[in-house]
């Protein structure tokens, strides 16, 4: 008759014992994610980027979201054109433009010398979070007539 009672005299102390320990809250994975519209024209080539202001707060100090001219530098360095494996040059200004709540979106120009053999360079936090995922949609006007029209 002891065995029965020993055993549940050991399941009641082992409940006791993981009721006494402090519950951790599961932590959910946030993606690091951003999004660009490229539209392009020939040599003249758009960039619209809406990053999440998580990710904008990464280039901050101590937290802080940065200035808009900070995160312009910051992607002007990181996403652009190439025509024919040459950085196609910014038409200045970049432009911050209205955003959906806890979102921040800038409108780039890009002035590529001919819109043949384009190439798209997008760099910008993968060296922040290796893992960061940028989903871009591309316009070409080239690729949208028909060569019938």
């Amino acid at each position: 008759m002891r065995a029965p009672f020993a055993g549940l005299l050991c399941l009641l102390i082992s409940a006791l014992v993981l009721a006494g320990l402090p519950v951790q809250p599961a932590l959910a994975h946030v993606r690091s994610e951003s999004h660009s519209t490229w539209e392009i024209s020939g040599g003249n080539v758009d960039l619209i980027m809406t990053i999440p202001k998580l990710e904008t707060q990464r280039l901050g100090k101590g937290g802080a979201q940065p200035t808009d001219q900070q995160v312009e530098a910051y992607l002007a360095e990181r996403v652009y054109p190439l025509s024919n494996g040459v950085r196609c040059p910014i038409e200045p200004p970049i432009e911050a433009l209205s955003a959906a709540q806890d979102y921040r979106k800038f409108d780039f120009t890009f002035k590529c010398p001919s819109g043949a053999n384009l190439q798209i360079h997008s760099g910008a936090f993968f060296d922040l979070v290796p893992s960061h995922t940028n989903f871009s949609q591309i316009q070409n006007e080239a690729s949208a007539t028909s060569p019938n029209s």
